[in-house]
Protein backbone atom coordinates (compact mmCIF):
# COMPACT_ATOMS: atom_id res chain seq x y z
CA UNK A 1 0.00 0.00 0.00
CA UNK A 2 1.44 3.29 -1.08
CA UNK A 3 -1.02 6.23 0.32
CA UNK A 4 -3.54 6.64 2.85
CA UNK A 5 -6.18 9.25 2.71
CA UNK A 6 -7.20 10.68 6.47
CA UNK A 7 -10.17 13.21 5.98
CA UNK A 8 -9.59 15.78 8.83
CA UNK A 9 -12.11 17.83 10.18
CA UNK A 10 -10.37 18.95 13.69
CA UNK A 11 -12.82 16.92 15.41
CA UNK A 12 -12.06 15.01 18.68
CA UNK A 13 -12.53 11.89 16.35
CA UNK A 14 -10.56 13.25 13.86
CA UNK A 15 -7.12 13.75 16.09
CA UNK A 16 -7.56 10.14 17.06
CA UNK A 17 -7.93 8.78 13.89
CA UNK A 18 -5.34 10.88 12.94
CA UNK A 19 -2.74 8.68 15.72
CA UNK A 20 -4.26 5.49 14.18
CA UNK A 21 -4.12 6.60 10.59
CA UNK A 22 0.00 6.89 11.97
CA UNK A 23 -0.12 3.72 13.54
CA UNK A 24 -1.00 1.96 10.38
CA UNK A 25 0.72 4.07 7.94
CA UNK A 26 3.92 2.93 9.53
CA UNK A 27 2.90 -0.82 9.45
CA UNK A 28 2.18 -0.77 6.13
CA UNK A 29 5.46 1.47 4.98
CA UNK A 30 2.96 3.80 3.91
CA UNK A 31 2.24 7.46 3.38
CA UNK A 32 -0.32 9.26 5.47
CA UNK A 33 -1.96 12.19 3.34
CA UNK A 34 -3.88 14.65 5.71
CA UNK A 35 -6.51 16.33 3.88
CA UNK A 36 -8.41 19.64 5.90
CA UNK A 37 -11.94 19.11 5.13
CA UNK A 38 -13.84 21.22 7.48
CA UNK A 39 -12.78 25.21 8.04
CA UNK A 40 -10.93 25.80 10.74
CA UNK A 41 -12.35 28.21 12.97
CA UNK A 42 -15.73 26.87 12.52
CA UNK A 43 -14.84 23.36 13.78
CA UNK A 44 -12.46 24.35 16.34
CA UNK A 45 -14.49 26.36 19.01
CA UNK A 46 -16.72 23.31 19.88
CA UNK A 47 -14.22 20.91 19.78
CA UNK A 48 -10.91 21.52 21.23
CA UNK A 49 -9.63 22.29 24.89
CA UNK A 50 -8.37 25.98 25.00
CA UNK A 51 -4.66 25.81 25.39
CA UNK A 52 -3.01 27.62 28.56
CA UNK A 53 -0.44 30.02 28.41
CA UNK A 54 1.55 32.83 29.90
CA UNK A 55 1.03 36.11 27.81
CA UNK A 56 3.04 39.31 28.81
CA UNK A 57 2.81 38.06 33.16
CA UNK A 58 -0.99 37.14 33.21
CA UNK A 59 -2.51 33.68 32.77
CA UNK A 60 -4.80 32.76 30.26
CA UNK A 61 -7.00 30.42 27.88
CA UNK A 62 -6.66 30.97 24.47
CA UNK A 63 -6.76 28.64 21.32
CA UNK A 64 -4.15 26.98 19.56
CA UNK A 65 -4.04 28.54 16.17
CA UNK A 66 -4.42 27.04 12.82
CA UNK A 67 -0.88 26.92 12.22
CA UNK A 68 -0.04 25.11 15.57
CA UNK A 69 -2.59 22.63 15.11
CA UNK A 70 -1.35 21.50 11.45
CA UNK A 71 2.19 21.30 12.95
CA UNK A 72 1.55 19.05 15.30
CA UNK A 73 0.33 16.80 12.58
CA UNK A 74 3.77 16.65 10.53
CA UNK A 75 6.20 15.73 13.40
CA UNK A 76 5.98 12.21 12.38
CA UNK A 77 7.80 11.29 8.63
CA UNK A 78 4.81 9.58 7.04
CA UNK A 79 2.39 12.57 7.41
CA UNK A 80 2.10 14.96 4.52
CA UNK A 81 -0.07 17.82 4.91
CA UNK A 82 -2.34 18.16 1.24
CA UNK A 83 -1.58 21.16 -0.15
CA UNK A 84 -4.56 23.70 -1.62
CA UNK A 85 -2.78 22.86 -5.19
CA UNK A 86 -3.92 19.52 -4.39
CA UNK A 87 -7.27 19.57 -3.38
CA UNK A 88 -8.68 22.88 -5.24
CA UNK A 89 -11.91 22.16 -6.98
CA UNK A 90 -11.01 18.17 -6.80
CA UNK A 91 -13.65 15.92 -5.62
CA UNK A 92 -12.75 12.98 -2.79
CA UNK A 93 -12.38 10.66 -5.85
CA UNK A 94 -10.30 13.09 -7.92
CA UNK A 95 -7.61 14.05 -4.90
CA UNK A 96 -7.62 10.18 -3.75
CA UNK A 97 -6.75 9.31 -8.37
CA UNK A 98 -4.45 12.52 -8.76
CA UNK A 99 -2.17 10.84 -5.19
CA UNK A 100 -1.91 7.21 -5.38
CA UNK A 101 -4.52 6.50 -2.46
CA UNK A 102 -5.61 2.72 -1.67
CA UNK A 103 -7.39 3.87 1.42
CA UNK A 104 -9.53 6.68 3.20
CA UNK A 105 -9.73 7.23 6.98
CA UNK A 106 -12.26 9.01 9.01
CA UNK A 107 -13.22 9.26 12.87
CA UNK A 108 -16.20 9.01 13.49
CA UNK A 109 -18.17 8.68 16.71
CA UNK A 110 -18.94 4.97 16.42
CA UNK A 111 -19.76 3.14 13.74
CA UNK A 112 -23.28 2.17 14.66
CA UNK A 113 -23.69 5.83 13.17
CA UNK A 114 -24.91 6.32 9.57
CA UNK A 115 -22.40 8.08 7.31
CA UNK A 116 -22.07 11.78 7.30
CA UNK A 117 -22.11 13.37 4.17
CA UNK A 118 -18.66 13.49 3.56
CA UNK A 119 -18.22 10.13 4.04
CA UNK A 120 -20.55 8.99 1.95
CA UNK A 121 -19.18 10.76 -1.02
CA UNK A 122 -16.35 8.33 -0.47
CA UNK A 123 -18.10 5.01 -0.96
CA UNK A 124 -20.39 6.36 -3.93
CA UNK A 125 -18.49 9.09 -5.77
CA UNK A 126 -15.13 7.15 -5.36
CA UNK A 127 -13.80 3.54 -5.75
CA UNK A 128 -11.76 3.14 -2.36
CA UNK A 129 -12.78 1.76 0.64
CA UNK A 130 -13.56 3.74 3.62
CA UNK A 131 -12.11 3.04 7.26
CA UNK A 132 -14.71 4.76 9.92
CA UNK A 133 -12.14 4.46 13.34
CA UNK A 134 -14.28 4.79 16.46
CA UNK A 135 -13.27 7.62 19.03
CA UNK A 136 -12.86 4.73 21.36
CA UNK A 137 -11.06 2.51 19.30
CA UNK A 138 -7.44 1.08 20.91
CA UNK A 139 -4.30 2.30 19.22
CA UNK A 140 -3.41 -1.68 18.58
CA UNK A 141 -3.20 -3.08 15.00
CA UNK A 142 -5.99 -5.34 14.23
CA UNK A 143 -4.83 -9.00 13.99
CA UNK A 144 -8.23 -10.64 13.51
CA UNK A 145 -10.59 -9.06 10.92
CA UNK A 146 -14.22 -10.35 8.94
CA UNK A 147 -15.89 -9.44 6.30
CA UNK A 148 -19.83 -9.65 6.90
CA UNK A 149 -21.57 -10.70 3.87
CA UNK A 150 -23.63 -13.33 2.34
CA UNK A 151 -21.63 -15.80 0.90
CA UNK A 152 -23.19 -15.73 -1.92
CA UNK A 153 -22.74 -11.81 -2.66
CA UNK A 154 -18.74 -11.91 -1.45
CA UNK A 155 -16.82 -9.58 -3.89
CA UNK A 156 -13.48 -11.22 -5.53
CA UNK A 157 -11.77 -7.98 -5.59
CA UNK A 158 -12.49 -7.64 -1.70
CA UNK A 159 -11.31 -10.30 -1.22
CA UNK A 160 -8.30 -9.85 -3.16
CA UNK A 161 -7.67 -6.50 -0.89
CA UNK A 162 -8.65 -8.25 2.25
CA UNK A 163 -6.50 -10.80 1.58
CA UNK A 164 -3.34 -8.35 1.19
CA UNK A 165 -3.86 -6.35 3.69
CA UNK A 166 -3.70 -9.38 6.37
CA UNK A 167 -0.43 -10.64 4.75
CA UNK A 168 0.62 -7.15 5.03
CA UNK A 169 -0.23 -6.70 8.91
CA UNK A 170 -0.08 -10.35 10.01
CA UNK A 171 -3.51 -10.98 10.40
CA UNK A 172 -6.34 -13.66 10.38
CA UNK A 173 -9.11 -13.28 7.73
CA UNK A 174 -13.01 -14.88 8.07
CA UNK A 175 -15.70 -14.56 5.74
CA UNK A 176 -18.98 -14.26 8.29
CA UNK A 177 -21.46 -15.15 6.62
CA UNK A 178 -24.91 -13.58 7.28
CA UNK A 179 -27.80 -14.78 4.84
CA UNK A 180 -29.47 -11.57 3.82
CA UNK A 181 -33.08 -12.14 4.97
CA UNK A 182 -34.85 -12.39 2.10
CA UNK A 183 -32.98 -15.41 0.73
CA UNK A 184 -33.17 -18.95 2.20
CA UNK A 185 -29.92 -20.19 4.30
CA UNK A 186 -27.44 -22.19 1.93
CA UNK A 187 -27.04 -26.12 3.24
CA UNK A 188 -23.80 -26.09 5.25
CA UNK A 189 -22.06 -28.37 2.45
CA UNK A 190 -23.45 -26.33 -0.38
CA UNK A 191 -21.73 -22.93 1.67
CA UNK A 192 -17.99 -24.95 2.23
CA UNK A 193 -18.24 -25.96 -1.11
CA UNK A 194 -18.80 -22.12 -2.68
CA UNK A 195 -16.39 -20.13 0.36
CA UNK A 196 -13.74 -22.55 -1.45
CA UNK A 197 -14.44 -21.12 -4.90
CA UNK A 198 -15.46 -17.43 -3.69
CA UNK A 199 -12.49 -17.28 -1.86
CA UNK A 200 -9.89 -18.87 -3.94
CA UNK A 201 -6.49 -19.48 -3.85
CA UNK A 202 -4.10 -17.92 -0.84
CA UNK A 203 -0.74 -17.34 -2.22
CA UNK A 204 0.03 -15.03 0.92
CA UNK A 205 -0.56 -18.30 3.08
CA UNK A 206 -2.91 -16.21 5.78
CA UNK A 207 -5.00 -18.05 7.97
CA UNK A 208 -8.37 -17.77 6.33
CA UNK A 209 -11.82 -18.96 7.30
CA UNK A 210 -15.07 -19.20 6.86
CA UNK A 211 -18.10 -18.79 9.45
CA UNK A 212 -21.87 -19.89 9.14
CA UNK A 213 -24.04 -17.34 11.10
CA UNK A 214 -27.52 -18.67 11.48
CA UNK A 215 -28.35 -14.96 13.53
CA UNK A 216 -29.20 -12.56 11.22
CA UNK A 217 -29.44 -9.74 13.40
CA UNK A 218 -26.04 -7.86 11.67
CA UNK A 219 -25.92 -5.98 15.23
CA UNK A 220 -26.02 -9.14 17.54
CA UNK A 221 -23.69 -11.27 15.22
CA UNK A 222 -21.31 -8.18 15.18
CA UNK A 223 -21.16 -8.14 18.90
CA UNK A 224 -20.68 -11.82 19.13
CA UNK A 225 -18.14 -11.34 16.27
CA UNK A 226 -16.07 -8.69 18.56
CA UNK A 227 -16.70 -9.22 22.09
CA UNK A 228 -16.62 -13.32 21.79
CA UNK A 229 -14.50 -13.65 19.09
CA UNK A 230 -11.59 -11.21 19.50
CA UNK A 231 -12.68 -9.99 16.00
CA UNK A 232 -10.80 -6.19 15.90
CA UNK A 233 -11.58 -5.37 12.25
CA UNK A 234 -15.69 -5.32 10.69
CA UNK A 235 -15.68 -5.22 7.22
CA UNK A 236 -19.14 -4.44 4.62
CA UNK A 237 -19.79 -2.64 1.51
CA UNK A 238 -21.73 0.29 1.97
CA UNK A 239 -25.82 0.43 1.71
CA UNK A 240 -26.38 -3.35 1.43
CA UNK A 241 -28.26 -5.16 3.78
CA UNK A 242 -25.84 -5.92 6.55
CA UNK A 243 -24.34 -2.15 6.74
CA UNK A 244 -27.90 -1.10 6.43
CA UNK A 245 -28.63 -3.13 9.65
CA UNK A 246 -25.94 -2.20 11.66
CA UNK A 247 -26.60 1.22 10.79
CA UNK A 248 -30.34 1.18 11.52
CA UNK A 249 -31.76 3.13 14.67
CA UNK A 250 -33.13 0.24 17.10
CA UNK A 251 -34.16 1.63 20.63
CA UNK A 252 -34.99 -2.25 21.29
CA UNK A 253 -31.77 -3.82 20.77
CA UNK A 254 -29.30 -3.79 23.84
CA UNK A 255 -26.46 -2.54 22.25
CA UNK A 256 -22.54 -2.89 23.11
CA UNK A 257 -20.12 -0.54 21.88
CA UNK A 258 -18.20 -1.74 18.86
CA UNK A 259 -14.95 -0.12 19.28
CA UNK A 260 -13.16 -1.50 16.71
CA UNK A 261 -12.51 0.24 12.79
CA UNK A 262 -15.32 -0.67 10.11
CA UNK A 263 -13.88 -1.19 6.81
CA UNK A 264 -16.65 0.40 4.38
CA UNK A 265 -16.15 -0.53 0.31
CA UNK A 266 -17.96 1.26 -2.30
CA UNK A 267 -21.20 -0.68 -3.23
Amino acid sequence: MKNILLLNDFSAEAEHALAYGTMLATALNAKLLVWNIDNYASSMNANRQLVYLQKNGAQQFVKPTEQEVLSSMTEHPLINLLSKEDINNRTIHEVAGKNDVQLVIKGVNTIYEPLDTISAQVVTKSCYPLMLIPRNAPLNLFKQFAYIADLRYCRNNINGFLKELAHNVQANLSIAHISVASIPEPEAEYAKELYRKVVGPNPNNISLSFNQIKERNVKKAADVLVHVMQTDLLVMTYNKYHFSMLTAKDNTAELHDLNVPLLVFPS
